[in-house]
C-alpha cells in the first residue's frame, strides 16, 4: 500500500503554470478549478485528469462565461483625470451643496440632473444617490475637518443640547459656541458637533453621548458653560438640586465647574411674557389698533418693513 501511495500523481509547480485555472486542494493529489468551482482527483491520472477536465461541460460553459465577462479593472481610470473632469466634479459638489443647504430632498436631484445634461452638460450625473453620497461621504467629512481646526485654536466652549422627537425617533444636536479670531476679525460661531440618536431620554443616556462627543473633540478642558432646557432631567429642575442629571453628571465626569446657563430662547420669552404683563394697557386693543392702522395702506406697510427690516429694499 505504502507503494501505491507514491506512484500516485500529485500537483506541482509544472502543473500549475500549464493549467494556470488549477489550485492545490485538500491534499496533493487533489486539485481545485478556479474556472467552474470544482474539485477533482488527479492522482491516477495526473495531467490528463487535467486535459478531461477541461472538455466537461461545465467547464467549458464556466470559460464561455468567464470570456464575456469583463474584468472589473476595466471600469476604473488608467490615466489622470484631465481639467475638465475635475471641473465637472466641482460643478456637481457645488450642486450637492445646493441641495444640502437649502433643505432639498436628495430626490429632486434626479429631475435636476436630467434637466443639467439636457440643457447644459451631457456628462452631468449628480443624481441622487451620487449626491447623498457627496454630502455624506465628501462636505460633511470636510465640515467636521474645519470646526475641529477652530476648536483646535480656542481656549474655551460652551456645549448645547435639545432632544426632541422626530416621529417615533428621538433625536439630539449637540452644538459648540466659541468665539474666532480670524485675520483680525472676531465672531461668535455657532457649530453642529454630532447629531445622535437616542433609545431612551434618560439623564446617564444623554450625559452619556454628551461626554463622548467631549472626547472625541478633546474638549475637556475646554468646556466652561452646558446651555439646555430647565427640566429635571438636564438640570434637576429650576433649583438646579439632585446628583441625577446632565449637568451634574458632566461636571462630576469632567472634575471641574462647567456653568449651568439654561435656554436663551427660554429666557427671553419669560422675559417678554412677564413684561407685558407689566404694561398698563389692553395689549389686545393695541395690536389691534397697529393691525388696522396698516393693514390697508401699502405705503405705510413697506415703512413698517423697513423699520423691521433696515435692510429690505
Amino acid at each position: 500500500m505504502a507503494l501505491s501511495n507514491k506512484r500516485k500523481c500529485h500537483v506541482n509547480d509544472n502543473m500549475m503554470r500549464e493549467f494556470p485555472f488549477i489550485r492545490s486542494g485538500q491534499d496533493d493529489r487533489m486539485v481545485n478549478c478556479t474556472l467552474c468551482n470544482s474539485s477533482f482527483s488527479i492522482g491516477s491520472g495526473g495531467r490528463t485528469a487535467v486535459v478531461e477536465h477541461q472538455q466537461t461541460k461545465k467547464h467549458k460553459a464556466s470559460l464561455i462565461a468567464r470570456v464575456g465577462m469583463p474584468s472589473v479593472t476595466t471600469f476604473f481610470k488608467k490615466v489622470e483625470p484631465s481639467q475638465e473632469e475635475y471641473d465637472l466634479a466641482v460643478q456637481e459638489g457645488v450642486f450637492a451643496y445646493h441641495t444640502m443647504r437649502h433643505n432639498h430632498s436628495y430626490r429632486s436631484m434626479d429631475c435636476t440632473a436630467q434637466l443639467t445634461r439636457k440643457l447644459y452638460e451631457p456628462k452631468f450625473t449628480r443624481a441622487r444617490t451620487k449626491c447623498e453620497a457627496t454630502v455624506s461621504n465628501v462636505l460633511a467629512p470636510w465640515a467636521t475637518t474645519l470646526v475641529t481646526q477652530d476648536i483646535d485654536q480656542v481656549e474655551f466652549v460652551s456645549l448645547s443640547v435639545d432632544g426632541f422627537n422626530h416621529g417615533h425617533v428621538k433625536l439630539l444636536p449637540i452644538l459648540v459656541r466659541y468665539y474666532k479670531i480670524y485675520d483680525g476679525s472676531t465672531s461668535v460661531e455657532t457649530k453642529l458637533l454630532d447629531f445622535v440618536e437616542l433609545k431612551g431620554e434618560t439623564a446617564e443616556e444623554i450625559a452619556a453621548e454628551v461626554l463622548a462627543v467631549i472626547q472625541k473633540c478633546n474638549l475637556e478642558n475646554k468646556v466652561v458653560a452646558f446651555s439646555a432646557d430647565n427640566t429635571n432631567t438636564t438640570f434637576g429642575g429650576l433649583n438646579r438640586l439632585g446628583r441625577v442629571n446632565v449637568h451634574t453628571k458632566v461636571k462630576n465626569a469632567l472634575q471641574r465647574e462647567v456653568i449651568g446657563l439654561g435656554c436663551p430662547a427660554h429666557i427671553i420669552h419669560n422675559t417678554a411674557r412677564t413684561a407685558l404683563d407689566m404694561i398698563p394697557l389692553d395689549v389686545v386693543y393695541l395690536l389691534t389698533k397697529i393691525f388696522g392702522y396698516f393693514h390697508r395702506q401699502s405705503r405705510k406697510t413697506e415703512e413698517l418693513l423697513r423699520f423691521c427690516w433696515p435692510g429690505v429694499p
